[in-house]
């Protein structure tokens, strides 16, 4: 039977989808995330077949009745050298409905040339004192996800133990008054309908964003047995 494939596309994932060469597979989907959550739902919803979903953890919950749960197919030994943490966190409500393939947090980088004699900014306090002009995406998972992690810097969570969300806090709000703040100080070409992907791609292809920003927010990938943590001053 051939496999049919849901892939979040990106820099950071589609070398991993060269081992699928030569494979029985047929990929229905390959886009960014917003885009392939909006596929999967719109095929589902027509009662068609998906075998395998390349996603990201955060989305299994509102994916949770299409996914099966995966403890008595996932042998334990693949799961043994990953991050405990990132294990935890494809579980929703008990069973296991992904394996992570890397962790994925942010890092800020800066050309220095473009920097001058300013100091680059260590905290989200100093980015806002700060005169660079700073990048980010400006819409969908990359801004929530930007939200989320000054929310989580701050001090703050996005939900409590049991699962309801806490949004109104005064870490939420200080992480949206930053972002606020910010967002002005964009460069003049980024827009905010830019997604993460499309503010990486703005950087590294030396677009008008690379050339006028001093300081661009961009995602680091490493693999799932790295321990790594998003809660970092910035």
């Amino acid at each position: 039977m051939t496999l049919r494939l849901a892939l979040v596309g990106g820099p950071m994932y589609d070398g991993l989808y060269e081992m699928l060469s030569g494979r029985d597979v047929e990929v229905v989907v390959h886009s960014d995330h917003p885009s392939l959550n909006r596929a999967v739902a719109a095929l589902l919803a027509r009662g068609e077949r998906i075998d395998v979903l390349s996603t990201h953890s955060k989305y299994a919950p509102s994916q949770a009745e299409w996914l099966r749960p995966l403890d008595h197919v996932v042998e334990p030994a693949v799961l043994r050298p990953l991050s405990p943490r990132a294990v935890e966190l494809c579980r929703f409500r008990g069973p296991l409905l992904s394996v992570p393939r890397n962790v994925d947090v942010r890092v800020l980088w800066a050309n220095r040339d473009m920097c001058g004699a300013e100091p680059v900014p260590a905290t989200w306090v100093q980015m806002l004192d700060s005169p660079l002009v700073f990048g980010l995406p400006g819409r969908e998972s990359g801004l929530f996800g930007t939200f989320f992690e000054v929310v989580t810097t701050l001090g703050g969570r996005l939900f409590d133990d049991a699962l309801r969300p806490t949004l109104c806090t005064d870490e939420a709000r200080r992480a949206v008054e930053m972002l606020v703040s910010i967002a002005p100080g964009r460069p003049r070409h980024s827009p905010t309908g830019t997604t993460t992907t499309s503010t990486r791609r703005s950087a590294t292809a030396g677009s008008p964003s690379r050339r006028r920003g001093r300081a661009l927010l961009a995602r680091f990938a490493g693999p799932a047995s790295e321990d790594r943590s998003s809660h970092t001053p910035i």
